[in-house]
């Protein structure tokens, strides 16, 4: 295992990496720009999404990590859009007991540290948010990515700690950011 908690395997040609990993990063992409939409809508000011640019080859990764999704001001935010698996409405009703928050390295690595994760339901109609401020209830997984030949440490919580809000209902401010 190496620093960031990935198993090392041989690397993907760029070829099935960019099968894999460019779809899913102009899907997230979509998602982000909907999110910043969403947290305008809310009455937030100063909703800035960060640009997004994708490695020429997996080797040169590490040039290309992104410095957060979106700033709300100072304050850093993350997004991840989940699969058909994830048809949450309540956090009561995530298919798991624990809920992925994000791969161990990249927040440890992140400078600022995010004040929240949005994780949006399959159908976008529903997102979870974990505040960082439940740091201390997260556990370190290591869990194989579905996508890729390899393990990786992962801050996982359980899904108590997730707050579910409804996209187009328009309630109060989100209090963490």
């Amino acid at each position: 295992m190496n620093k960031h908690g990935c198993v090392p395997v041989e690397p993907l040609v760029d070829r099935e990496r960019d099968d894999i990993f460019t779809q899913r990063f102009k899907k997230s992409i979509e998602t982000v720009k909907m999110t910043a939409v969403w947290l305008k809508s809310r009455g937030y000011k100063d909703v800035k999404v960060v640009e997004s640019r994708i490695a020429p080859s997996y080797s040169q990764w590490r040039k290309y990590v992104d410095n957060g999704d979106i700033y709300v001001g100072k304050y850093r935010v993350e997004v991840k859009g989940l699969g058909h698996k994830y048809k949450f409405t309540k956090s009561s009703e995530y298919p798991w007991d624990n809920v992925i928050v994000c791969a161990k390295h990249s927040f440890d690595m992140a400078t600022p540290k995010p004040v929240v994760y949005l994780l949006w339901n399959n159908a976008r109609t529903h997102v979870g948010c974990i505040p960082t401020s439940t740091y201390n209830d997260w556990k370190v997984k290591t869990i194989k990515d579905p996508n890729y030949p390899r393990n990786q440490d992962f801050y996982v919580t359980g899904k108590e700690n997730m707050i579910v809000m409804e996209r187009f209902k328009k309630p109060e401010q989100l209090s963490i950011i």
